[in-house]
């Protein structure tokens, strides 16, 4: 056998795998979609850090960035603190396996695309129907997900030129690079504008 059917031999002998492990890997991908459907730009809560294994707040609570502080024997119940919460709607189709799902970076964008501020995601759950609770962050098969991720709050001092209430009415956009199943997604929401402060 001459060298020339040799290698046209071991091409075609190759190429329906190479097309096979493309095609199954642009499918698992497709098969997942992402989508920011609500941005709550709030407060740095004193617990951001101790509450990292704490409980998923009420479902009345968690769904509008509304979370309680922690209540102890000794200092009882605090007020209210709005932390800044980035929600995905992920839907899923059907397909063989689960996928993993993971935040990159979450920045903070003027509305002409200036930086002004990067977000690191703290917590995250998932809405069973009736509340929030832990998220294993895989998608799995046939799912439909509300996924709200708690992040820290933005520098509102800094972004506001030292004069933190010069930012309420501004507007900014999120941008959130994910993987999908390791691969890089960039989901972006606007316009979302800093909460008012929590009277009570």
């Amino acid at each position: 056998m001459s060298r020339t059917h040799l290698a046209t031999l071991v091409l075609a002998l190759a190429s329906p795998l190479a097309i096979h492990a493309c095609t199954a890997h642009h499918t698992r991908d497709a098969a997942v979609e992402a989508a920011i459907s609500s941005v709550t730009l709030g407060e740095g809560c004193h617990d951001d850090d101790a509450r990292l294994g704490a409980p998923p707040p009420a479902a009345s609570d968690a769904g509008v960035g509304f979370a309680p502080e922690l209540c102890d024997a000794e200092g009882g119940c605090g007020g209210y603190c709005r932390r800044t919460t980035v929600q995905l709607a992920i839907d899923s189709d059907e397909h063989d396996l689960s996928v993993p799902f993971e935040v990159v970076s979450i920045r903070l964008r003027t509305m002409g695309g200036a930086v002004v501020d990067t977000l690191d995601p703290r917590r995250v759950h998932r809405f069973d129907g009736e509340r929030y609770v832990e998220w294993d962050q895989r998608v799995a098969p046939g799912e439909s997900l509300q996924v709200s991720y708690e992040t820290s709050s933005p520098d509102w001092i800094a972004i506001g030129g030292g004069n933190s209430r010069s930012t309420y009415g501004m507007s900014f956009r999120v941008e959130m690079v994910v993987l999908v199943d390791g691969v890089e997604r960039t989901l972006s929401f606007s316009p979302a504008s800093r909460e008012p402060e929590v009277v009570t």
